[in-house]
């Protein structure tokens, strides 16, 4: 169900931020920002010696720290803020959030924080709803959502009886200056892929969307194109 689309997406997301880069150290520590329930850390905790996450969310927190034990991971979460991590100076080898820096109130802050809580040379991997994106939005389900006016949107998801989502969509070339102006270097800009366990729960027209998707993320015209108005962005960076 969507618990396993989860962790599969959660896998998926976290190669695709590894890469081609360095493998990190054996006795590497991962922090998550933004944990939810948990489908990140598991996947992190078989690369990663230490595994932790914060979220804002107390119910998730909760309903993640179950998860985790019936997987058999104790893995430590905390109820925090992004903007204010509980952690001493340069703690963390890596950093991750996915889906967090759109949803944070101070973006700025939020990467001061990764910053600090970074040793020298290690990695902060962001994912994000690009906010040119012309295809269906993961939280509103609505088309080409960064393009309309937020008084629209708003008035849209509450017809629907949603509860409209107070965030920031972002561009590339946005998120690559939030990074460089927070002081990290070798800033990386990416694709991610949907697996197969993800596209199950999409409807039929998202779903063959995904697979044509994923073609155009091998062919290189199409692939640039993608930067611009594709559903979501990877970025990874390095703290000087």
């Amino acid at each position: 169900g969507g618990q396993v689309a989860a962790e599969a997406r959660a896998r998926a997301t976290l190669q695709a931020w590894e890469g081609s880069q360095p493998a990190a150290p054996r006795n590497a520590a991962l922090l998550e920002i933004g944990c939810g329930t948990g489908p990140m850390l598991l996947a992190a905790r078989d690369r990663y010696a230490r595994v932790a996450g914060i979220d804002i969310a107390f119910r998730w927190l909760v309903v993640g720290k179950k998860r985790l034990l019936e997987a058999g991971a104790d893995v430590p979460t905390l109820c925090a803020c992004a903007e204010a991590l509980p952690f001493p100076d340069a703690r963390a080898d890596v950093v991750v959030g996915d889906a967090v820096i759109e949803n944070v109130k101070d973006r700025v802050q939020t990467l001061a924080e990764a910053h600090r809580l970074l040793r020298p040379g290690g990695r902060i991997h962001l994912t994000a709803s690009n906010r040119f994106s012309l295809g269906p939005d993961a939280q509103t389900g609505i088309w080409a959502v960064g393009w309309l006016p937020p008084g629209m949107v708003e008035s849209r998801v509450t017809r629907s009886g949603g509860i409209p989502p107070k965030r920031t969509l972002l561009s590339a070339p946005a998120i690559r200056a939030l990074l460089l102006g927070a002081g990290f270097r070798q800033v990386a800009l990416g694709l991610p892929s949907f697996p197969a366990a993800q596209r199950a729960q999409f409807p039929p027209l998202v779903r063959r969307l995904a697979s044509v998707y994923e073609l155009a993320t091998r062919l290189p015209l199409t692939r640039q194109a993608l930067f611009a108005i594709g559903p979501k962005i990877i970025a990874s960076a390095v703290r000087a």
